[in-house]
């Protein structure tokens, strides 16, 4: 299980030692798809897992990527499929010293939007994240940066990844969810939604929704708009504490 403390920026010499899988098997690239999308010399299509390309990074990170064409790898699946067919990995070089996802966060062409909140190199990835912000490296010169809740232009984002910042005002539940509210308004304030069908896999050892009122958060995922800004909460490795912990 990863921190859910918000990690420091770190130096360039995480890389690759930020990400030690046990096991790995090797492959070779014939094509990259897109910003997070390898193609295989065997045919199979490879998602580079805990990675958000948004659409003003897409020509930067497939440059990223383009120079491994024809080059050997070594890939760390963490599922078989997601739902576009794609394997979801971590893809080291086959030396492994260097790890194309830190390589493309580090470079500050992507977000980290975990799918997995037992991914082992999340808190590498967040670190490097971290890293682009604090230099202004790529799109965190001026085209991502990171929202506050109390923004009420939130909402008109919504279909974007965005990673938003505030303080938990209240946290509220129904049969099928738990909402971290960030106002007193909770049909114009930004909420975070957690279903509880979801909330029921993370384990004791995960972070606790009912925990974090009155603290300031990090969350990470898509924007919706619905009474307000809206994110849903999958996994607590969307959720990033930014005050500590009691």
């Amino acid at each position: 299980m990863i921190s859910t403390t918000a990690p420091a920026a770190s130096s360039d010499g995480d890389g690759a030692a930020g990400c030690a899988p046990r096991t790995t098997q090797p492959a070779r690239v014939a094509a990259v798809e897109d910003g997070v999308t390898l193609v295989l010399a065997d045919g199979r299509r490879v998602r580079l897992a805990g990675l958000h390309v948004p659409e003003a990074g897409e020509t930067r990170a497939r440059a990223h990527l383009s120079g491994w064409t024809g080059r050997a790898v070594r890939l760390a699946p963490l599922e078989a499929r997601d739902r576009y067919g794609r394997m979801v990995a971590h893809v080291f070089s086959a030396d492994g010293r260097e790890w194309l996802q830190f390589m493309v966060a580090r470079a500050g062409d992507a977000i980290v939007l975990p799918q997995l909140s037992d991914d082992p190199c999340l808190a590498a990835l967040l670190r490097a994240e971290a890293a682009a912000r604090s230099d202004a490296a790529g799109l965190w010169d001026g085209v991502l940066r990171i929202r506050q809740a109390a923004d009420p232009r939130l909402a008109r984002s919504a279909g974007s990844v965005a990673l938003v910042e505030g303080r938990v005002v209240s946290v509220g539940k129904t049969r099928s969810n738990t909402f971290l509210n960030f106002g007193p308004d909770w049909s114009l304030d930004f909420t975070v939604m957690i279903p509880v069908s979801d909330q029921r896999s993370w384990g004791p050892d995960a972070l606790q929704p009912d925990a974090l009122e009155g603290h300031r958060i990090r969350v990470r995922g898509y924007l919706e708009e619905w009474n307000g800004g809206l994110i849903r909460v999958r996994t607590p490795a969307q959720i990033e504490r930014l005050d500590g912990y009691d």
